[in-house]
């Protein structure tokens, strides 16, 4: 019996930013999610998305996998990713929670689902946020092999950001 699954295809609307807690981190937002055919081209765009190779795209993959083992955690990563969109720079100093510097301009998202943590890397280039690849965290701290290959993946976006832009739907 499934309890929730996520659609291939959903929109992420914001519809609220709670003034008081609510048992919610005051300021956030409610977001409705709708299930639709495919996303609107203009919404399917939530930023520029890291392509190691022509049939790479290593947090689309990796969504995929999470969105097969626990449909509820890839709903959670897609609205993390709205935030990004939302909030850009300010996500990080504003909600500490859900964003966190490492180092070498690379932050990561945060998204919690019970005692399952996930992490998307990412960083600016210019006033775009760029998604590189996520993990599900298994220790205290993230893994020093992950943020080193996030490290190598902005730099090889920065070396040719048209080469390794992918757009489509996560």
């Amino acid at each position: 019996m499934t309890i929730f699954s996520i659609p291939d295809a959903v929109i992420l609307t914001p519809i609220a930013v709670l003034e008081s807690n609510h048992g919610l981190t005051p300021g956030c937002h409610c977001w409705l999610v709708q299930q639709c055919d495919s996303i609107p081209e203009e919404l399917s765009r939530i930023t520029i998305i890291y392509q190691k190779d022509k049939e790479r795209v290593p947090v689309k993959d990796w969504l995929a996998k999470v969105r097969h083992d626990d449909p509820d955690g890839a709903r959670r990563c897609l609205v993390r990713i709205g935030d990004l969109k939302d909030h850009g720079f300010d996500l990080h100093k504003s909600f500490p929670k859900k964003a966190e510097f490492l180092r070498d301009d690379v932050y990561y998202l945060r998204i919690k689902k019970g005692s399952i943590r996930y992490r998307i890397f990412y960083f600016f280039h210019g006033e775009q946020g760029v998604i590189l690849h996520g993990f599900k965290k298994k220790q205290k701290k993230a893994p020093e092999n992950e943020i080193e290959k996030a490290v190598e993946e902005k730099t090889q976006y920065e070396s040719n950001p048209k080469g390794h832009g992918w757009e489509g739907e996560l």
